[in-house]
């Protein structure tokens, strides 16, 4: 009897000291889930709110416990968890905060599942990229500007005295009266001054191509392909599905410049023999361009700007100021594919990761239009 009882009150010893644990392991746990400084919102199986931390009741009010949790985020939890893009929250006092959900689940025992949701705040960096998108989007805006006033004036001014030149010379050329030692000097004034027109037009061309202007994006990027002629091989071809359209010019100008500077590219790092840019019209404009060279290291890729040229990183945030969406995908040996999508209607979204290119020895190639 008396080792029966000895027992016992060694088992009550350790119940209560377990017990004793258990509590105390809950004060730690409840200290930890009050003073957690971001939001945390426990809900149930049937996504209603059990439970919320300080922070959560300062942001959505003590009344969210027990009721949905999309009464009080405007969202549901699995399309919580699923959007990529932080969500934004007006707290009950009106301020509007911008937060990135993470969740795990806790199994209570009794085959019931309890959902626990950190918001992590993410309001200054949101704030910083509107900053940065928005002063982009301004240097973008001016840089254009900028080229058109050249090509405006390298069109009216150099240009126009270059043919005036070359109209004279060719007078002087035809003149029976021009003495025959100077019949050289003149025939290679003719054909300088006719050099220079001609790559006073092609800058004019890459800094505003008056194409582009007159007649739209298509017209445009034949004359681009038609130009890229050198020592090289590359054949570019141009394909068109859809009913061919203007658009507006901001559009018609982002997407001239996502495939010429893919193009300019695919010529200086891919050592690619073909490449083919489709142009797909439709609610969103969608342009593809595909080429059969080494491809991108992964590293280039994972990293925007670490060993990377810039012109795709600019691509990048000009099609972000678009509304649009800009993917690359490469495999080494296999070549790169780029592709855009940009809407009509220029609602802004969210800027995409994207690789960019390693710079590797130049290499320059000729182009051989296969336009369909």
């Amino acid at each position: 009897m008396g080792r029966r009882g000895a027992a016992g009150q060694a088992a009550r010893r350790r119940t209560e000291s377990a017990l004793q644990l258990a509590d105390l392991a809950e004060a730690r746990y409840r200290g930890l889930f009050e003073d957690q400084p971001s939001p945390v919102i426990v809900t149930d199986g049937l996504d209603l709110v059990t439970e919320l931390n300080t922070a959560a009741r300062n942001l959505l009010g003590p009344g969210a416990a027990g009721r949905p949790l999309a009464d009080s985020l405007g969202i549901g939890r699995a399309e919580l968890l699923r959007i990529e893009s932080p969500v934004t929250v007006r707290s009950v006092v009106g301020e509007v905060r911008n937060y990135v959900p993470a969740a795990h689940e806790i199994d209570v025992g009794d085959g019931s599942v309890l959902v626990q949701i950190v918001l992590a705040d993410v309001t200054e960096q949101c704030q910083r990229q509107e900053e940065r998108r928005a002063f982009t989007g301004r240097l973008l805006a001016v840089q254009d500007e900028e080229r058109l006033r050249l090509a405006r004036e390298l069109h009216d001014d150099p240009l126009q005295q270059l043919m005036y030149l070359g109209r004279t010379l060719d007078e002087i050329a035809e003149d029976p009266l021009l003495a025959a030692r100077l019949v050289d000097l003149v025939g290679k004034g003719r054909v300088t001054a006719k050099s220079a027109a001609t790559a006073v037009r092609a800058l004019i061309h890459g800094l505003r191509p008056p194409l582009l202007d007159d007649l739209g994006l298509v017209p445009a990027l034949r004359k681009l392909i038609d130009n890229l002629h050198s020592d090289g091989d590359l054949t570019v071809g141009l394909r068109v599905n859809g009913p061919e359209s203007r658009l507006p010019a901001e559009l018609e100008m982002t997407a001239y410049r996502v495939v010429q500077e893919s193009l300019n590219n695919v010529i200086r790092h891919a050592e690619a023999r073909t490449a083919t840019v489709t142009v797909t019209f439709g609610e969103d404009v969608k342009l593809r361009i595909r080429d059969d060279g080494r491809g991108m290291p992964p590293a280039s890729r994972r990293h925007p700007g670490v060993e990377a040229g810039l012109g795709l990183v600019g691509l990048r945030e000009r099609v972000s100021q678009s509304g649009g969406r800009l993917m690359i995908s490469s495999r080494p040996g296999r070549g790169t594919v780029i592709q855009v999508s940009i809407p009509t209607h220029h609602l802004a979204v969210p800027d995409e990761a994207v690789g960019v290119s390693v710079s590797h020895r130049p290499q320059r190639a000729k182009s051989s239009a296969a336009v369909i």
